[in-house]
């Protein structure tokens, strides 16, 4: 939801301009592609991949919520941006998680499942998100922040059993 709608909650909550949105973008990506390509190695010397998961779901979820009730759109720029750690982190450490869960003579179906899996809840998130958008613009990253909130409870009780 977050990279389909951020641009149009930043739009509609500030009229920003496409050079604002530009700003928020590159902190985004920058945070993503540390989150992607450092993060988890450096969180893995750390800490159990597990609880880097629990981690950095919880603070998807304070992220996404943090977002709608800002009152200022250059405060709303570091968790806008910040995100981009938590979600890479939680999709690396994941994908990681599942991968070392599966035999050998299944990784590939496994990580295609989880691909599928992974895009068709993109669509039907991007559907929903859509109907709630027409209602506030604050419902879809509010959507994330329940959906982070549900994932990290399962997730818990999935490693508590």
């Amino acid at each position: 939801i977050f990279y389909e709608f951020g641009s149009v909650f930043l739009t509609i909550k500030w009229h920003m301009s496409s050079a604002h949105i530009a700003l928020y973008i590159i902190g985004l990506s920058i945070c993503l592609t540390i989150g992607n390509a450092v993060l988890p190695s450096w969180l893995s010397k750390k800490m159990s991949n597990n609880r880097a998961i629990t981690y950095s779901i919880a603070l998807s979820a304070l992220l996404f919520f943090l977002i709608p009730i800002s009152s200022n759109p250059w405060i709303t720029l570091i968790p806008f941006s910040l995100i981009g750690f938590s979600i890479a982190c939680s999709c690396v450490n994941l994908t990681t998680e599942l991968s070392s869960s599966a035999s050998e003579h299944i990784q590939g179906e496994v990580m295609g499942t989880q691909l599928g899996v992974r895009m068709l809840g993109d669509a039907i998130i991007c559907l929903a998100s859509s109907a709630l958008l027409i209602a506030s613009v604050n419902l879809p990253l509010l959507l994330c922040g329940l959906i982070s909130l549900l994932t990290l409870v399962y997730h818990m009780r999935s490693k508590a059993t």
